[in-house]
């Protein structure tokens, strides 16, 4: 329920182990049909589909059955891997299977007489947008295992919700437990700090009493998708069950672009890179921590 939000909790999902068939209409020409899988593959073993993904919500594993493959692919290639190719990433990756398919983005920004936006996979530069390399993504497989797909979520909420709630709130009439909140509600009532790392999570966020913390260009409010995506994934031959987690490292906002608090009067808040690389680490390291020992603070 805590991985779902606000508002999802009733929501059904498609059960763990349901399948069905995806057919996919290749055009013939291998340059983008190899790209195309390549974004299937991609969404196949990171992503998701449907709401919630970046919590771990809408996983789906690919398994081809028959059909002609570009040239740059194999069966075996297509398929979604299997746990041991999360336990050996650090970060996400532009080689192996990705590779050879991925030199085809040059040859349709030559056909299209375009430049890259700017030049790939240089981490020395903070990219505008989530992109794969390593320095610009940071991954984990977690020390804790479920044998079931219920199993791995519930703990990993459990663990998410104290990763992020930090503080004793024993004081409250909520009903919740443990009784433990944000830090950042704190700042939020006190008025003494403007620092907001909260946010390095995704913006907005609600509060009660329809307080809200929304990223804002001018008179648009914006949405500040997670940096952070949580993926839970299964071995075949044990039945055991982990949370992958990575992050992109990419700028979090707009250089125009202010965070700013909408109870009146109007406080401006402070988000940056800084915020999101050291929420990055501390859950990374907070995931190698087995249920049952305790963690180091994540702040």
């Amino acid at each position: 329920a805590y991985l779902k939000g606000q508002g999802l909790q009733d929501k059904k999902c498609i059960g763990i182990g349901s399948t069905f068939n995806l057919k996919v209409a290749l055009s013939g020409d291998d340059v983008v049909d190899s790209l195309t899988l390549a974004s299937l593959w991609l969404a196949c073993t990171y992503g998701g589909f449907g709401a919630r993904t970046r919590r771990g919500f809408g996983g789906i594993r690919l398994k081809v059955r028959d059909g002609t493959l570009p040239a740059e692919w194999t069966e075996s290639e297509i398929n979604t891997p299997g746990m041991e190719h999360y336990r050996e990433l650090e970060y996400l990756p532009v080689t192996g299977v990705l590779e050879k398919p991925l030199e085809h983005v040059e040859t349709l920004l030559h056909r299209k007489k375009m430049e890259p936006a700017q030049p790939r996979f240089d981490n020395r530069v903070r990219p505008l947008y989530p992109v794969l390399g390593e320095g610009v993504t940071t991954a984990n497989l977690s020390s804790w295992c479920d044998r079931g797909w219920n199993g791995i979520a519930t703990t990993t909420g459990e663990r998410y919700r104290l990763f992020r709630a930090t503080e004793d709130n024993s004081g409250s009439s909520t009903t919740y437990s443990p009784k433990v909140a944000t830090p950042e509600r704190r700042i939020l009532r006190t008025g003494k700090d403007s620092e907001f790392p909260l946010g390095a999570l995704g913006l907005p966020i609600g509060f009660k009493g329809n307080e809200t913390v929304n990223l804002v260009q001018g008179a648009e409010e914006l949405r500040r998708a997670s940096p952070l995506w949580l993926r839970f994934v299964g071995d075949d031959r044990t039945g055991e069950w982990r949370l992958f987690s990575f992050v992109f490292l990419n700028r979090f906002k707009p250089e125009s672009a202010l965070v700013r608090h909408n109870k009146k009067p109007v406080r401006r808040l402070t988000v940056t890179d800084e915020h999101v690389d050291k929420s990055a680490v501390d859950w990374l390291r907070y995931t190698s921590v087995p249920v049952g020992e305790a963690p180091e603070p994540p702040r």
